[in-house]
């Protein structure tokens, strides 16, 4: 008999037949189950027993007929938590977790439970999706006409290799206005070294406003 790999291995196959009959939730399943065989219509979907645990059988989309375990209450966040954050999930889409999850599993309401996980999970509510970000339009930019009034600082860095000084980092200074540019190598990029190269750069050129 076929377990999905996706339950938790400390749950044994007893278990499982006990939470399904007591699952209030699986009464209306219950009620469809059909003997096991093999349908002469291969998308048909019942439900059936197969060794005291509830199946359903359905063929999707693709043609692809799947045996899907009807999944009590209990156990469902620990298998969309597996589809959705294992390392091989990697916090996928609510349609490709949904996949994931009724490859092997079904009940009733899978799909807006799967909606519901993914839309609460914390790390992807974190990530915003590309393409998701809400277009703005174009501002005003000012022209900046006099030299070293608006400048652009940036580092660069790491460079391999090192070179004979050890420096591996380079700070650089651009002027809006006349694009003059400035360049300082580095060390390091610590708290106290970039603002030094700073002050050294404004002691030959000033402070820009």
């Amino acid at each position: 008999m076929h377990v999905p790999t996706a339950i938790d291995t400390s749950i044994s196959v007893n278990d499982i037949v006990k939470l399904q009959a007591e699952d209030e939730t699986l009464n209306s399943v219950r009620q469809q189950v059909q003997p096991y065989r093999k349908s002469e219509r291969q998308d048909e979907t019942y439900f059936f027993l197969d060794k005291q645990l509830l199946y359903r059988q359905h063929q999707d989309k693709k043609g692809v007929t799947r045996k899907q375990l009807v999944l009590p209450k209990t156990m469902r966040s620990h298998v969309m938590k597996i589809a959705h954050e294992s390392t091989m999930a990697g916090h996928q889409v609510v349609s490709r977790t949904l996949s994931r999850v009724t490859a092997q599993f079904r009940w009733l309401g899978v799909t807006r439970d799967v909606y519901k996980y993914c839309r609460s999970c914390d790390i992807c509510q974190r990530t915003v999706p590309k393409g998701k970000n809400t277009k703005l339009s174009l501002g005003f930019v000012p022209l900046i006409d006099t030299p070293f009034k608006r400048v652009a600082v940036d580092l660069i860095g790491p460079m391999f290799p090192v070179t004979d000084r050890g420096n591996q980092y380079i700070l650089t200074l651009v002027d809006y206005a006349t694009r003059y540019p400035e360049a300082i190598p580095l060390k390091n990029i610590d708290t106290e070294t970039v603002p030094e190269a700073l002050v050294s750069m404004f002691l030959r050129i000033g402070i820009p406003e």
